[in-house]
């Protein structure tokens, strides 16, 4: 499950304080906002329960002022990559509230309002020392900075149904506080069956309230879909409706993408055609010779024979059996996908992975991975036994995302010395395959030229460092979290992609919120593609030689299907 870590309300307003433009008035209605936020905190005081009844006596006024915010931060044009994240994470923070907010506005009636402020009143007169004592106390340990909800974020990990599932659960929690404080108060006598009902008839309006606030909550979220390109196409990856933006601006992807279903995209083309069809105004590089070129090398990689065996054909045969282009070839594996929460979880125990779902969609998997908010925070590990494909796969990625949207730099690490810094890898492995030396000023230099796209930097073959020197590179996914940290404060994000057999993973410490992906054996299904893929390829063979094409023997197909 992704959350936007340690993103408190407070946060939303240090955003909106970066802007030297904004007005004291949104200043001012954020102000108030934290007033009602304070229903997401653990324990609501008793005079901040009395502010927030107070906003409720001006009809619209919380709807109101969360959209006067919402529609600032919107607003705002940030053509910087890293801003435009920050801003779409404030915006979409803010709509986890608002959604309470907007079903929670006219929830109490203003007659009940009135006797809950009316009974506070009384008991603070009442018990006017204990209850300022109470409040001193709470109040040393609890300030509007500590008011937080869990902001879970649909990523490329998680889905929609998942996130609504996970807010339901704390809007619940928040009506159920709220039914404790008005019946804490005791403003309804319980032995008085007019009075006894009418509290029911409210605790049952309260109850609805989380189902409400998650209409609510979607709404919201198209719009926020609506207003910024990165998250619209994004949002249409994960099924939703009524996008007209990204519609609009990203059909052609979109329609490939929907396409992909039960359809294997074999040597990832149509991940390729999706990537070349994503709306782009970037601007131009000074390395697009070295782009070019890195292009040229990966494209041609996967042109070459899955296998490269000149030998096999034999001084009997008039024809050899032919090998297909890896771009003819490749089948995705079917994989599982996990955000890693916990420094205890062992991902080589199988028992791990037995509740993940099983996924058939790695094309549309990685779309959806490179529009994650998440994506440029921490590294994507992809896991798989000895002879699963990795290696292979990280090759077909390299030369199918190549595109005006996205730059790979592809580092197998068994060929490169990997003590030394990232940069240096990226420097090193540009010169190795293109023959070009970056500019005096380093990967620094280069990588600031894509600050509007992110570079992705695939390292292939971790597992061989761990075998080599476990000890020295048990921290070696660290190190590439803190790069990709480094990176963002210079304002040049990088997104990486590391490999490893699954059987020596235990080894390395894995960097908390990394996304996690296993790449599962070929079902019955993916063989039989393979199959008809190398039958068609040697068809002229069979024929010559007069022999059947390859088929599996009956009693080994029921073997692998077992």
């Amino acid at each position: 499950m992704s959350i936007i870590k340690d993103y408190k309300f407070k946060d939303i307003e240090k955003y909106l304080k970066k802007d030297s433009n904004v007005g004291k008035d949104i200043i001012e209605a954020f102000k108030h906002l934290s007033d009602a936020a304070i229903i997401f905190a653990p324990i609501i005081l008793g005079p901040k329960f009395l502010i927030l009844l107070d906003l409720l006596e001006v009809k619209d006024k919380l709807f109101d002022l969360g959209h006067k915010v919402y529609n600032f931060i919107a607003e705002k044009n940030e053509n910087d990559y890293l801003e435009r994240m920050e801003q779409i994470r404030a915006a979409y923070a803010l709509i986890c509230y608002t959604a309470y907010f907007d079903v929670f506005q006219d929830a109490i009636p203003k007659e009940v309002r009135k006797r809950l402020k009316l009974k506070w009143k009384t008991k603070k007169d009442e018990f006017k020392d204990s209850i300022e004592e109470i409040e001193e106390n709470l109040q040393s340990t609890m300030a509007i900075e500590d008011i937080r909800c869990e902001v879970f974020l649909v990523d490329h990990v998680t889905s929609l149904l998942e996130i609504k599932e996970k807010l339901t659960e704390i809007y619940k929690h928040i009506s159920s506080n709220l039914i404790k404080i008005i019946r804490d108060l005791s403003i309804f006598d319980e032995d008085n069956e007019e009075d006894k009902q009418e509290f029911e008839n409210l605790s049952e309006v309260i109850d609805k309230l989380p189902q409400k606030a998650i209409k609510a909550y979607e709404a919201q979220y198209l719009q926020l879909a609506d207003k910024f390109n990165d998250f619209a196409l994004f949002s249409q990856l994960k099924n939703l409706e009524g996008i007209n933006h990204a519609i609009k601006k990203n059909r052609e992807a979109v329609e490939l993408v929907i396409s992909t279903t039960d359809k294997i995209d074999v040597g990832l083309t149509n991940l390729n055609n999706i990537v070349n069809s994503i709306a782009t105004d970037y601007n131009a590089i000074q390395a697009q010779d070295i782009i070019d070129d890195l292009k040229k090398k990966y494209v041609a990689s996967i042109e070459e024979p899955i296998i490269d065996d000149r030998e096999i054909k034999s001084d009997n045969e008039m024809m050899s059996l032919r090998f297909p282009k890896i771009v003819d070839a490749f089948i995705p594996q079917s994989y599982k996908c996990l955000s890693y929460q916990r420094n205890d979880i062992k991902l080589e125990d199988r028992t791990i992975w037995e509740k993940t779902p099983v996924r058939h969609d790695l094309d549309k998997f990685f779309i959806e991975y490179l529009y994650s908010l998440d994506s440029i925070n921490y590294p994507l590990i992809i896991l798989g036994q000895p002879g699963s494909g990795k290696s292979l796969l990280t090759k077909v990625l390299s030369a199918q995302l190549m595109s005006n949207a996205y730059t790979v730099i592809r580092i197998p690490l068994r060929e490169v010395n990997a003590e030394d810094g990232i940069d240096i890898l990226v420097e090193d492995q540009i010169k190795k395959i293109t023959n070009r030396s970056l500019s005096t000023q380093g990967y620094g230099g280069f990588a600031t030229q894509f600050k509007d796209r992110p570079l992705i930097i695939i390292l292939d073959g971790y597992d061989e460092l761990l075998q080599a020197k476990g000890n020295v590179f048990s921290g070696y996914l660290e190190k590439i979290r803190t790069f990709q940290q480094d990176q963002k404060s210079m304002g040049r994000a990088v997104r990486i992609i590391i490999t490893s057999r699954i059987t020596l993973i235990d080894k390395a410490r894995i960097p908390i919120k990394s996304t996690i992906l296993r790449l599962l054996e070929f079902n019955s299904h993916q063989r039989q593609k393979w199959i008809d893929i190398w039958n068609e390829n040697n068809a002229d063979y069979f024929q010559c030689n007069k022999i059947k094409s390859f088929s599996l023997p009956p009693e080994e197909k029921n073997k692998k299907n077992k």
